[in-house]
This record gives C-alpha cells, structure tokens and sequence, in this order.
C-alpha cells in the first residue's frame, strides 16, 4: 500500500515546487482560493491518497501530512518529505509537537471541544502507556469523535511520532482525580527521552 513510483513523489514535488508561492499566498490570506482542493487534486493526480493539513505559522506556511498512527506510512513519509524541494513552506512527515496551549486550540478549532482542564489516569501496558481521559466535555462526545479529538490532541501535545510510540490504548471518564495535563505530557516525554523512544 505504500510502495509508491518514486516518479509520483518526485512529479508532486515539482507541482508543489512550482505552485508553492501562490499555495502561501492563499494560506497566509493574500490571495482567494481553495488550497485543499489544489493540493487533493495534485495527490490524486500523482496516486498518492495522503493525509495532510496546512496553517500559516510565525516562522511561515506549513505542510504536515500524517501517518494515524501506521508505521508504514510513518517511515514512506519520511522518505517522501526527505525529498522535498526548498520553498518558503516548513514540510512536516508527521504532525510536530507543539507548545500545550496551541495543542488544545487545535483541538477546540478542530473538533469543538476545550480540553485544556483535563486530567489523566495511566498505566503502563507492554512497555506503553494506556490513558486515561477524565474530562466531561471530552466524555459527553459521541465515540468516533471523542477518539478523533483525543487523538489528535495526543499528536500535536507530544508530536506524532512519540504518541505513536508511547501511547498503546485510550479510555474516558467524566472530571475526576488525575494528574494535571502539563505534569502528564511532560512525563510522557521525559520517559520517552529516558528510553530512546
């Protein structure tokens, strides 16, 4: 599913290359136009049926696509995004961790929900961690959607990679005692730093 022809990635390469300045201008709002159906367009055209997101940053427009958590796409996207061309864009093979505060405005922008008071329970479970949710408004999310937000919080709080590394199982339970939110990323990330993940 991910041995692609070197010539789809090298052929999106060029189109990105060649359409980058009006992709920043639109995404940065200088310009009118539907980034997302250009970009869909030029992956469909190129076989290539990614998953990505764009923003305007400080440090300027960024391109992250993400692998949800399957170690295949992780390591094609890695070798995809080795090969992008140099433009004013920062390319991302997976989504990148983030201060706190901006990973929970993801998710409030993304998935209508605010986190930011949540608190967690943890075990660990064949050397990862299995968390534990406890939020009401996490909590009263129908399934699919609570899964999505805490997710994507997971990836954006701790960057990709490391949740998909650390993190094995999620569950959700109502506000209760927990650990504070800032105390269990920090702890997420120093244990993986401690064991090389």
């Amino acid at each position: 599913m991910t041995n692609h022809d070197p010539s789809d990635v090298e052929g999106f390469w060029r189109w990105f290359e060649t359409e980058a300045p009006a992709l920043a201008e639109i995404v940065q709002g200088r310009r009118v136009g539907n980034i997302t159906e250009q970009i869909d367009a030029a992956l469909t055209r190129f076989g290539l049926p990614l998953t990505y997101e764009v923003s305007a940053t400080e440090q300027g427009p960024e391109l992250v696509f993400t692998a949800a958590g399957d170690p295949q796409w992780a390591d094609f996207l890695d070798r995809m995004v080795a090969g992008a061309p140099m433009t004013a864009w920062t390319v991302h093979p997976q989504r990148p961790r983030r201060p706190l505060d901006e990973a929970v405005a993801i998710v409030r922008a993304v998935c209508g929900v605010d986190i930011g008071g949540a608190h967690f329970q943890a075990r660990m479970l064949d050397g990862r961690f299995h968390l534990r949710f406890l939020d009401d408004a996490l909590y009263g999310l129908p399934e699919p959607r609570r899964e999505d937000a805490a997710a994507l919080f997971l990836d954006y709080a701790l960057g990709e990679r490391l949740a998909t590394s650390t993190v094995h199982g999620l569950d959700f339970q109502p506000a209760g005692e927990g650990i504070a939110m800032p105390l269990m990323i920090n702890e997420l990330i120093r244990r993986a730093a401690r064991d090389g993940s």
